[in-house]
């Protein structure tokens, strides 16, 4: 007997008719929604007899070989769960999948690029297209997966691949905007203020956080991380297991640490292990709380992150230095962090400007046999490359000063 109930689609009313047998130890599930009951009865009727037909009854069994997508979501974080970096948020969007029709509807052999941008048109009632990307993601995720460890079953990835130009070309899917919040001096003066007060007779030493945060660049689980055995008198520090697109432990790396990062690591009581010895979650969620009260508005703590790497280079430090504080993986993935406010940027007279422009220059404009610049981001390290090329030190600082005056 079909089960036929009243549910809400898209914020609409439907009438939802589902058929579950179980012939010859094979399931048949298939279900539809409708805008009348009179139509969801009409339907089921209409696949009731045909199961009792031999010649559909068969073909229905072979249609229903293969379990839905939510049975592999399923199956997908059961395998890779303890095997990757598991996120939290990669957790909910998974298991939120599994609540939508498109995964429990038909089988995964059957679905089709229709099926994936109808899905994505219904949630774009409820979330943005960066959100609803991320339906699309996934989905492509498991299903890949799927056809690795599942080759003899006939999915035809395309379909997906299809839907998400489609979605992509009419906007429906799309990437999150570069973010580039950094905290204003206000701001920071008030969260100082509050964290001052708040502080007494809390275990957590946000005031420290925060401001340790905004001179050394490290995110808030490296923070919490930070040992006094790694800490080294002359202003570096190991970072262990930094975060890394590929490798979950074992990623250290020593990082220069300013002046003023020191000093609070300096005035942090040695009890333990760690130099702050707090729960990364527990530190997130008192600046959240702290921003909500003094309404400061789409400020989160990693954005301290942002605010000191954009003041290394404030301050004149060049890439290559800035990496030594920041340790980001690439120059590409740093850059994106430079942006630098206009009314601080200092202006230079000619005989100012950087090493590091010049030595750009120069490895734009001068070719030497046997002498590769590439590898070049020192004025030392440039002045004895070009030395070894030209087989005389006056040559090379003559070079260089000539390319000083270009500029």
């Amino acid at each position: 007997m079909a089960s036929i109930r009243k549910v809400e689609k898209n914020g609409k009313l439907k009438w939802r008719a589902e058929i579950n047998k179980r012939i010859d130890g094979k399931a048949i599930r298939k279900n539809a929604s409708f805008n009348s009951k009179k139509e969801a009865e009409a339907w089921a009727n209409e696949i009731e007899g045909k199961i009792k037909q031999p010649i559909e009854l068969k073909r229905m069994l072979a249609q229903h070989d293969t379990p839905p997508l939510a049975f592999f979501i399923k199956w997908y974080i059961d395998t890779y769960k303890d095997r990757s970096d598991w996120q939290r948020s990669k957790q909910a969007h998974l298991e939120q999948l599994m609540t939508f029709d498109i995964t429990k509807e038909k089988p995964l052999e059957l679905l089709t690029s229709t099926d994936f941008i109808e899905h994505i048109s219904g949630r774009l009632n409820t979330c943005k297209p960066v959100t609803a990307a991320n339906d699309i993601i996934w989905m492509r995720v498991v299903i890949k997966s799927v056809l690795a460890h599942f080759p003899n079953l006939k999915i035809d990835l395309q379909q997906i691949e299809n839907a998400s130009t489609y979605l992509r070309q009419n906007k429906m899917i799309g990437k999150p905007s570069r973010r580039e919040r950094r905290p204003t001096m206000d701001e920071l003066k008030k969260l100082d203020e509050y964290f001052l007060v708040k502080d007494q007779g809390s275990i957590v030493n946000n005031r420290d956080i925060m401001w340790f945060a905004t001179f050394s660049a490290r995110r808030q689980s490296e923070i919490t991380r930070l040992r006094w055995e790694d800490y080294s008198e002359d202003g570096v520090i190991l970072v262990r297991d930094l975060k890394h697109p590929t490798k979950k432990k074992g990623n250290n790396k020593w990082s220069r640490l300013t002046i003023k990062a020191q000093e609070i690591i300096n005035r942090q009581p040695r009890e333990g292990k760690y130099i702050f010895p707090f729960n990364h979650r527990t530190i997130s969620g008192y600046f959240t709380r702290a921003c909500k009260l003094l309404e400061i508005e789409n400020l989160r703590f990693h954005d301290l992150r942002h605010e000191a790497t954009s003041r290394f280079f404030e301050q004149g430090y060049s890439i290559v230095e800035v990496q030594q504080f920041t340790l980001h993986e690439s120059w590409q993935e740093l850059s994106r962090y430079t942006n630098l406010r206009p009314h601080d940027v200092v202006l230079r007279e000619i005989d100012e400007v950087s090493d590091i422009r010049v030595i750009q220059l120069i490895k734009d404009d001068l070719k030497l046999p046997h002498v590769d610049l590439s590898d070049v981001f020192t004025l030392e390290a440039l002045r004895d490359k070009l030395t070894a090329g030209f087989g005389s030190d006056i040559a090379a600082d003559a070079t260089i000063s000539q390319f000083r005056k270009l500029v």
